[in-house]
C-alpha cells in the first residue's frame, strides 16, 4: 500500500504536468469520494465501502503502467500480503477486483498521524516511544511468522490512530521469502526501500534479504523515536541509556549473522529493558539541548556545502557514522589561486571522538594561519601540536592542495584515503599516493608529498577511503563526465564499501 497521508483533508499538492484520467463514480462495488494521492505508478481514491458505509482506501495503477507486468505483479502480491496479516497493527484488506483494463485493491482508511510527525511533535515519553516500537513489533512479528519481509519499514510507513494504536501499512514493494517471489527488472537494478533506514545487505542486493532486514529498520525507528530527533541516517547509539544502547547496536550490527535472528528476541529484550526504565532513570538521561549540540558539532565538523572558488567546480557527498565517531573535513582558501582540503579522522577509541575532532579542528585552523597551506609545514605543524598535547591522540589524515597559478597538485596522505587524478576525460586515472604515518604518531617525521601537474579540465576524486581499482574505475567510468555535484552524489554510494560507516567524496574538476 502506498503511503497515506493519515487526514481526511486532501493535501493540496503542486501542480502537476501529468494528465489524470477523470475521477471515477465507481471502482468495483466502491464509490469513489475524491481523489486521495497521486502515486509515483499509482491513484489512491477516497471511497465508501458499501457493507458498512465507512471510508477505505481504493488504490489503482496509473493507466500507463497497466501493461507493466512488474507493476501489476506487485500490487497482486500486495493485496495477498494484506489477506494474510490479519493483525490489529496491520492495515486491512477489504477487496481486490477488476477495474477497465486493470485492477483495484480496498483497503482500510486509517486517520491518525504518520509516526514521522509524531516524532516531530516530541510530545511524548520514553515510555510511550518504547511502547510504540513494541506494537510495530508485533506486527513484525506476525508479517515474519507469515513469510513476509516488509522491506520498507520507516516512519512514513507508521500511522498512529487517534485511539493511540499503530497500524503498518505500505506493502508495495515487500517480499513472501516462503516463494519464488522476487522484482524482476529488466532495466539496471534500483534501491528498493528508503536509504536512510535500509540494511547494508538489502542496498547491495534487495532481493537477498531476510527478517534481519525489517529489524534493522526497527532499529533506526527505535532511535529515533526514544530520542525525539529524525536521525537523516546519524546515529548517535552513545546517547542512549545503557540498556536500549545494547538493543539498538545488536539490531544494527551490519554483519546480518549478528543482528537478532528472530524479532521475537528484540521484543524479549526491550520487554526486559522497559521493566528496569525507572531504575535507570537520569543515569544517561539526554536533554534536547545536548542533542542539538552534538549535531551542530557534526554539522561544523562536516559541512554539507563545498566552497564557491573562481578556478574549479567542487561537490561532496558524505555518509555518517552509527556512532560519535567523526570525520572531518574542511577546506582552507588561500584566494584567489590556492585551495587547501584536509579529511582526517581520529585513531582509536570512538566514546570521545567528537571532542577529539573539534580540538583537531582548531590545531588545523591554527596551523594554517601560522605556517601556511604548504603540506610539509602544515601536516609538520599538526603532527608537532598533536605529539606535544596531552591527550595524545592521533588522527589518520589526508591533505590536497591546489594551486592554479602554478597549475600543480600537491598531496600527502597519513594512512588515510584516496586520491585520483583523470588528467582527461578519455584515459584511465593516476592513482596518486604519498604514505606517512598517522599524524601522531612519531613526535619528529618527514612528510612524503606527490606533486602533478594539475590542468584546466582535469578531474580529481579525492576520498576518505581506500579507492579499489580496477573495479572502482568501472564503477566510475559512467559518471566522470557529469558536474562535480552529480558525480559526488552518484559515485558515494556506488564505490565506498559498504562496512564503510562514515565515508566522504569530492570531486574537483579544474576551470
Amino acid at each position: 500500500m502506498a503511503e497515506l497521508e493519515p487526514t481526511r483533508t486532501i493535501p493540496q499538492e503542486k501542480p502537476s504536468r501529468r494528465k489524470l484520467p477523470p475521477l471515477p463514480e465507481m471502482i468495483g462495488p466502491y464509490k469513489i469520494e475524491s481523489l486521495y494521492k497521486v502515486g509515483g505508478m499509482s491513484l489512491l481514491y477516497l471511497a465508501v465501502r458499501p457493507e458498512t458505509g465507512e471510508t477505505c482506501i481504493v488504490k489503482i495503477v496509473l493507466p500507463k503502467y497497466l501493461k507493466n507486468k512488474e507493476i501489476v505483479t506487485r500490487l497482486l502480491r500486495e493485496a495477498k500480503i494484506l489477506n494474510m496479516a490479519t493483525h490489529p497493527n496491520i492495515v486491512k484488506l477489504y477487496g481486490l477486483g477488476r477495474y477497465e483494463d486493470g485492477l483495484f485493491v480496498a483497503m482500510e482508511f486509517v486517520s491518525g498521524v504518520s509516526l514521522r510527525e509524531f516524532i516531530k511533535k516530541k510530545a511524548f515519553t520514553h515510555r510511550r516511544a518504547l511502547e510504540i516500537i513494541l506494537q510495530v513489533a508485533y506486527a513484525l512479528a506476525h508479517l515474519h511468522s507469515q513469510g513476509v519481509i516488509h522491506r520498507d519499514l520507516k516512519p512514513d510507513n507508521i500511522l498512529i490512530t487517534e485511539s493511540g494504536d499503530i497500524k503498518l501499512i505500505d506493502f508495495g514493494i515487500s517480499q513472501l521469502v516462503t516463494t519464488e517471489d522476487k522484482d524482476h527488472v529488466t532495466q539496471k537494478k534500483s534501491r528498493m526501500g528508503t536509504p536512510h533506514y535500509m540494511s547494508p545487505e538489502q542496498k547491495e542486493n534487495p532481493d537477498k534479504t531476510s527478517y534481519g532486514a525489517d529489524i534493522f529498520s526497527l532499529g533506526i525507528i527505535t532511535y529515533e523515536l526514544y530520542l525525539g530527533h529524525l536521525a537523516h541516517g546519524i546515529i548517535q547509539a552513545a546517547l542512549l541509556p545503557r540498556g536500549l544502547k545494547h538493543i539498538v547496536l545488536k539490531a544494527l550490527q551490519l554483519d546480518p549473522s549478528k543482528r537478532y535472528q528472530d524479532i521475537v528476541d528484540f521484543i524479549s529484550d526491550l520487554s526486559q529493558f522497559m521493566k528496569t526504565m525507572d531504575q535507570e532513570k537520569g543515569e544517561e538521561d539526554l536533554t534536547s539541548e545536548v542533542y542539538d549540540l552534538i549535531e551542530n558539532t557534526r554539522s561544523v565538523l562536516m559541512p554539507q556545502k563545498s566552497p564557491l572558488w573562481a578556478e574549479a567546480e567542487i561537490g561532496i557527498s558524505l555518509r555518517s557514522g552509527w556512532g560519535l565517531d567523526s570525520l572531518y573535513l574542511d577546506f582552507f582558501p588561500l584566494y584567489p589561486t590556492k585551495l587547501g582540503i584536509l579529511l582526517a579522522e581520529p585513531v582509536g577509541p570512538v566514546a570521545d571522538a567528537l571532542f577529539r575532532s573539534s580540538t583537531f579542528r582548531g590545531m588545523a585552523r591554527l596551523a594554517a594561519k601560522e605556517k601556511g597551506l604548504n603540506p610539509v609545514d602544515f601536516l609538520g605543524s599538526l603532527n608537532g601540536a598533536l605529539s606535544d598535547d596531552p591527550a595524545r591522540s592521533r588522527f589518520q589524515a589526508a591533505f590536497l592542495l591546489l594551486d592554479t597559478e602554478r597549475n600543480v597538485l600537491s598531496y600527502a596522505s597519513c594512512q588515510f584515503g584516496s586520491l585520483w587524478h583523470y588528467p582527461t576525460l578519455s584515459g584511465p586515472p593516476r592513482i596518486l599516493d604519498a604514505a606517512n604515518l598517522p599524524l601522531g604518531e612519531k613526535p619528529e617525521m618527514a612528510i612524503e608529498v606527490t606533486h602533478e601537474n594539475w590542468n584546466m579540465g582535469d578531474l580529481l576524486i579525492f576520498t576518505s577511503f581506500k579507492l579499489a581499482s580496477p573495479a572502482a574505475e568501472e564503477r566510475l567510468a559512467d559518471t566522470i563526465l557529469l558536474e562535480p555535484s552529480i558525480l559526488a552524489s552518484k559515485a558515494l554510494p556506488n564505490l565506498s564499501p559498504l562496512s564503510q560507516e562514515k565515508a566522504a567524496l569530492i570531486a574537483i574538476r579544474r576551470l
